[in-house]
């Protein structure tokens, strides 16, 4: 019986240490970006700090706080929510929900190599991504010409760019992965096939 071993099969298609590394590396960076884009977005949808102006008077999606004769800061929650406020909310809470199953779909996608869960995951994120554009683009456009723009807005205009990253990370390292483990499965049978074939035509010339 005759004994190959899989660099003989299909050399191209083993994966070498350095691709492996490099989709490892991807993986973990993707999962670090997305726990980074979920905080930040979180820390973005929960302040209080969406605009200002020169009377020491700043709000945000939930209270709107003041402070006055250098005293402490006095935080007050709407009387009556504004409709653009709202639908702020919701697509800054939904983006927040996205960002967390994203990290979820991953991390499971790459501990039990489910690559479908991967492209999953960054459907998510792309969501994810459009979510926090919708929002921040309907609150910048009420209150840009009154208020100045604070951190909480530029927090969320940072984390778009790395959620299409994330994204882009997760989709390069899942599609590294599959086709060479199909390659590899469809070389390994057609070998392995032949080699049977090999040995019944071998077994009919004996007779």
């Amino acid at each position: 019986m005759q004994y190959v071993s899989f660099r003989e099969i299909s050399p191209t298609t083993v994966p070498s240490n350095r691709e492996n590394r490099l989709v490892v590396c991807g993986q973990v960076c993707g999962l670090a970006l997305t726990l980074v884009i979920t905080g930040g977005i979180l820390l973005s949808t929960a302040t209080n700090h969406w605009a200002h102006d020169a009377d020491d008077v700043h709000f945000g999606l939930w209270k709107v706080c003041q402070r006055e004769d250098h005293r402490a800061v006095e935080c007050l929650p709407y009387v009556s929510v504004p409709e653009h406020v709202y639908v702020c909310r919701i697509f800054m809470v939904s983006a927040c929900a996205l960002s967390s199953l994203s990290f979820i779909c991953a991390g499971y996608g790459f501990l039990w190599k489910h690559p479908q869960r991967i492209y999953v995951a960054a459907g998510f994120m792309l969501v994810d991504d459009l979510f926090v554009f919708a929002g921040t683009v309907i609150f910048t456009a009420y209150y840009y010409s009154l208020y100045s723009i604070s951190y909480g807005v530029i927090v969320a205009w940072v984390m778009m760019p790395l959620a299409l990253i994330t994204a882009a990370m997760f989709l390069l390292s899942s599609r590294r992965r599959r086709p060479g483990n199909r390659l590899l499965r469809n070389a390994t049978a057609a070998h392995y096939g032949s080699l049977h074939r090999k040995q019944l035509l071998e077994n009919e010339d004996d007779y």
